[in-house]
């Protein structure tokens, strides 16, 4: 939170207007959605091998065959699993800072105009569904919110145009702020 603040602050002083995309993936049943060759490929991206320890003999590396699309619900592993699964998340954008804690996500970018921000900010939606598409994930459209941030006459400039964030033609709300 402290680095988005400074970074908002700093484009602030430079006379820019960060939009900020808060993200919301689409938890409800998540883990039933879960591709598990997807996850077992980023598990192996980060070093992390399936082995059996049994009677003390610790088995080789081998390939896990699933057709269940799935991580076991209330698991004490599974927020773990379901980070490295979006661990790539940032590869699919090209002009946004993505800002990962935990299962929040935003995305945020500064411009020196608003076409310029609206443009920024509809390619990196785009970009973003393509990623939520291939990965077997859904966005919750309606907790997904759009803040604008900058000086206040920067914001007072904004009131009155028109400004339209979508993804998948859905238009992305405007708050003055966000819950996590």
């Amino acid at each position: 939170m402290l680095e988005a603040f400074n970074s908002w602050s700093v484009n602030i002083d430079h006379g820019l207007i960060d939009g900020v995309i808060v993200i919301d993936i689409k938890k409800k049943k998540v883990f039933d959605t879960i591709d598990p060759k997807i996850l077992l490929r980023e598990l192996a991206s980060c070093g992390i091998e399936q082995r059996t320890l049994v009677n003390g003999e610790l088995s080789g590396a081998r390939a896990v065959v699933s057709h269940r699309c799935s991580i076991p619900q209330g698991s004490l592993i599974g927020p773990l699993l379901f980070l490295l699964y979006i661990n790539d998340l940032p590869n699919c954008l090209s002009k946004t800072l993505p800002r990962m804690y935990a299962d929040d996500t935003s995305i945020s970018i500064a411009a020196s105009s608003l076409p310029e921000l609206e443009s920024a900010l509809n390619t990196e939606l785009a970009n973003l569904h393509e990623w939520l598409n291939v990965n077997k994930l859904s966005l919750n459209i309606a907790n997904t919110k759009l803040m604008l941030i900058g000086s206040r006459q920067r914001l007072a400039a904004t009131i009155g145009h028109s400004f339209t964030v979508q993804i998948e033609g859905h238009k992305i709300d405007r708050v003055p702020h966000a819950n996590s």
